[in-house]
């Protein structure tokens, strides 16, 4: 299971969390991590575009992993080639 919230603020911008939680079932390791994103929707030219940047902070780790980091993300935006209209 991979939780995620989005939440549209107006004007193509943001806010999201998508913790990328992990568990070992077989060591019982484990991964929490904390985070909060914000991002914007924008055109380049013809081509629509999400980018984000989203902090995470590891509240429980079981391993060698870091205590806090920063993702980043570019998505180029494709329509729906298969909806009918």
């Amino acid at each position: 299971m991979q939780p995620f919230v989005t939440y549209q603020l107006g004007q193509g911008w943001f806010v999201r969390s998508v913790p990328q939680m992990t568990f070992d079932w077989g060591t019982g390791r484990q991964l929490l991590p904390l985070d909060l994103g914000a991002g914007r929707t924008f055109k380049i030219g013809r081509q629509n575009v999400s980018c984000f940047v989203e902090p995470f902070w590891n509240v429980a780790t079981g391993g060698p992993v870091p205590r806090h980091g920063i993702t980043f993300g570019v998505t180029l935006l494709y329509p729906n080639f298969w909806h009918r209209q």
